[in-house]
């Protein structure tokens, strides 16, 4: 029987030191998160022989590309490559005794404005896309804009945020979820996301090493109601929708400025579900696996009333003696 096999690979600055960092090697994590923060790798090193802290030194900004490969590593026996993206050093962690080198980086430029100059703008006669669009041609990211139906500004300010904490801002309040990673910067609608097939069935009694859930019911709403009166044209447009599986609670009421019944009706829909996407929600830890990414869907079976479709919303794949990987996730939508 052939014995599975873990390998990481670092492109360094175009150079793939894959081999050269294999017997510094104590550790590697990759986080992948849906929304709201930025992707992570971490490479955990000895130093013992002094090159990390001398000519290898890495220098912050610097560019790396890294993949998890696996072999033999499930009934099948085939290879499988999970491409983490492509990120930045943001963070140089030396300690000493034993002398160890961690790097971290993340998936939005270091160099550039994007995640940490706050700014100050006011934006007319524009759109979600018009703006992300822009954001993202200034921080040299190509855009992905995954959306069904645009968002419309008559004014929008920018106060004392980030271009990156400005855009989750108009996606959060839109019900959509933002992200930046291998380059791009994505705008994709979460709930739609839930739709789609699940990817891997996971059983309880299969190679988990631990998991928790958890059922809330408070901040949960039956309903959501969008009202807006447009004096202009002298018309309502209002659309309230309902959940599926709540049939008591409160009702969720907005009644910010829509321009359409379409738009009215897209963001009852996508609050409904920012508000009462984490009813049911847990964390699931087990053998490494590759496909499991933010953004996917999983079945859960042998869990009893747990057992059910679920989006992963943070994968943290970590490779340290063995290769295990953690999820979180929230029941997903159906149609």
């Amino acid at each position: 029987m052939t014995a599975r096999r873990t390998q990481v690979e670092l492109i360094y600055e175009g150079v793939d030191i894959s081999e050269d960092v294999a017997p510094f090697m104590e550790g590697f994590s990759y986080t992948d998160n849906i929304h709201g923060k930025v992707d992570e790798v971490s490479v955990a090193l000895n130093d013992r022989s002094g090159k990390w802290l001398s000519d290898w030194f890495p220098q912050k900004s610097d560019r790396i590309k890294a993949a998890i490969i696996t072999r033999h590593w499930d009934a099948t026996g085939d290879q499988a490559r999970l491409f983490c993206g492509e990120f930045s050093v943001d963070e140089l962690d030396f300690s000493f005794p034993p002398q160890a080198l961690k790097i971290q980086a993340v998936s939005t430029p270091v160099d550039g404005s994007l995640r940490r100059e706050k700014k100050n703008q006011a934006w007319e006669s524009t759109s979600l896309f018009g703006i992300a669009a822009e954001l993202a041609g200034n921080a040299g990211l190509q855009m992905f804009f995954d959306v069904g139906i645009n968002v419309d500004y008559d004014r929008i300010d920018q106060r004392g945020e980030s271009d990156l904490a400005f855009l989750q801002r108009l996606c959060e309040d839109a019900g959509l979820a933002v992200k930046v990673t291998d380059s791009r910067l994505v705008i994709f609608d979460e709930a739609e996301y839930g739709k789609k097939a699940a990817v891997s069935t996971i059983q309880k009694n299969s190679g988990i090493i631990d998991c928790n859930f958890r059922a809330q019911a408070h901040d949960i709403y039956r309903a959501c109601r969008v009202k807006y009166y447009d004096a202009i044209v002298k018309k309502t447009f209002e659309y309230t929708h309902e959940a599926k599986n709540i049939s008591s609670g409160q009702v969720l009421v907005d009644n910010r400025r829509v321009h359409s019944y379409t738009q009215a009706k897209q963001r009852a829909k996508n609050l409904l579900y920012q508000k009462n996407k984490r009813e049911v929600a847990g964390s699931v830890s087990l053998s490494g696996k590759p496909g499991l990414v933010a953004g996917v869907n999983v079945m859960l079976e042998g869990f009893g009333a747990f057992s059910d479709k679920y989006l992963i919303t943070k994968a943290v794949h970590g490779i340290s003696g063995g290769y295990t990987t953690r999820i979180d996730v929230q029941r997903a939508e159906n149609d």
